[in-house]
């Protein structure tokens, strides 16, 4: 079973132990877990790779995009102005502006889609996909040879399960 998966009570959480390193950012917080309101493994495993990788993105926080989106979340609305004593808001749509900042610094569109979670970069998994599997140890090194030349062509996904 992958190591971001815990199932309590008939129910699967996706889980993310954060770095020591990291932890002092997130109050001392040891990981991150949040239930993904189901009992099926096979749908529970795409959403929590797509959670995990949000949480990896957020831990990572050390370059400009995934901070600048960190950012980006907690706005929610800006004040635009003032008409007649009332403050008007615009909604903040982070991915659009993540969009226009990445463009501005010349940093990749595939980039902005893995820290804003619409796509999983595959190879990033494949350790833990693999220490999850309880075959033989040939069996395990031949199916992650297989992966491993999948994810030279296909390298994200797109996170949806089919």
């Amino acid at each position: 079973m992958p190591t971001y998966l815990e199932k309590q009570h008939n129910t699967w959480f996706a889980v993310y132990t954060i770095p020591k390193a990291q932890r002092h950012r997130f109050g001392g917080k040891i990981r991150f877990k949040q239930t993904l309101q189901t009992d099926s493994l096979r749908v529970a495993q795409p959403l929590a790779l797509r959670l995990v990788s949000e949480w990896k993105a957020i831990v990572a926080d050390n370059d400009l995009l995934s901070a600048a989106y960190k950012q980006l979340l907690t706005l929610g609305r800006e004040p635009i102005g003032e008409y007649k004593g009332q403050i008007i808001y615009q909604d903040v749509d982070p991915k659009y502006e993540l969009r226009q900042i990445a463009a501005d610094e010349g940093i990749s569109i595939q980039r902005v889609k893995e820290i804003t979670g619409e796509v999983i970069h595959l190879p990033r998994y494949i350790d833990e996909w693999s220490r999850g599997l309880t075959l033989a140890p040939k069996t395990i090194a031949m199916f992650r040879s297989d992966v491993e030349r999948f994810v030279v062509q296909f390298k994200y996904s797109d996170g949806h399960s089919y």
